[in-house]
């Protein structure tokens, strides 16, 4: 029997190279759907399917802004354990956050979602190694005791005091006008841990807004890597040099952290310098003295102290 060459060329698609690839991706797709619903170590775990299957499901709920209320209303529905995530639960269970955050808890380790935030070395909110995690607690760990902390009031006492100043020059020159206290809740926030940890405030009391729209930009940057948590390679091509050529030299666009990193740094090495004339028990000084937890070179002393500082703040 003889077949036209055209006919035959046009059923043949199945032949083609890019239908096998395409089929073996369907495949492995269904194949990895089964395992993590029915025999991932999680399957027996109730939760929203979708969660079961991708770590998009949290994506989406932090891109509506909605997770604080969802997250509550799945434990309502589903119990005191929850699975949120392929390889993540949600627990409002005693016993559960016993064994989790227990003294000398071994079996807990954070979600590679927190990987995101590490910008140079693991602080103590993005490390996911309960041994590092540890070292770096113990290293600030004196900077938040309570003889510490009591000890700090004079320096926060200032920024009250100028926090009280302004409000009554706000409310006398605006005739008794409301006055918008979660705004200026936020200066007093920031000024605070600046006072602290960095030995000066920011001046978001003094100047009575947001300095350098500090606060704007962290918000914004929290929301976006909250939402690249849960995607693969995360923040990475943010940082990746060409990501960043196109930025500086081709967009021009400034990075919108910078004035905040360079607020640190400034105040960081005027303390360790002596160029400050400072000479007093704050946050910077403890976080200046503590036991190095790398290799103790001058570069890496700088990195440590701008870490816990960065991070407190």
């Amino acid at each position: 029997m003889r077949l036209n060459a055209g006919i035959l060329g046009d059923s043949a698609w199945y032949y083609h190279p890019f239908t096998f690839i395409i089929l073996a991706w369907i495949g492995f797709l269904a194949i990895l759907v089964v395992y993590r619903i029915f025999f991932h170590p999680l399957a027996a775990v109730p939760g929203p399917w979708p969660a079961k299957v991708t770590g998009l499901y949290c994506t989406y709920l932090y891109w509506r802004g909605t997770f604080h209320e969802d997250i509550v209303n799945l434990h309502k529905k589903y119990g005191k354990v929850v699975r949120i995530n392929t390889n993540e639960v949600s627990t409002v269970d005693a016993v559960s956050l016993k064994q989790i955050y227990g003294f000398g808890s071994k079996n807990a380790r954070k979600h590679q979602f927190y990987d995101a935030f590490r910008v140079d070395l693991p602080d103590a909110f993005n490390e996911t190694d309960p041994a590092n995690h540890a070292l770096i607690r113990k290293r600030s760990s004196n900077a938040y005791a309570m003889s510490s902390i009591i000890a700090y009031e004079p320096y926060m006492q200032s920024v009250l005091d100028l926090c009280w100043s302004k409000i009554r020059e706000y409310l006398t020159s605006n005739n008794g006008e409301p006055i918008d206290m979660s705004e200026w809740s936020h200066h007093l926030a920031f000024d605070f841990i600046s006072e602290l940890v960095c030995g000066q405030p920011m001046g978001h009391l003094s100047e009575g807004k947001d300095v350098g729209g500090i606060r704007t930009t962290i918000n914004s940057i929290t929301k976006l890597v909250v939402l690249l948590g849960d995607i693969p390679t995360q923040t990475a091509f943010l940082r990746h040099p060409l990501a960043t050529f196109v930025q500086t030299r081709i967009l021009r666009m400034k990075n919108p952290m910078e004035g905040f990193f360079q607020f640190s740094v400034d105040r960081v090495r005027d303390r360790v310098t002596g160029r400050s004339g400072v000479d007093r028990k704050d946050m910077l000084s403890h976080f200046t003295y503590a036991k190095s937890t790398i290799e103790p070179t001058a570069e890496n002393i700088e990195r440590e102290i701008l870490r816990d500082v960065q991070t407190a703040l």
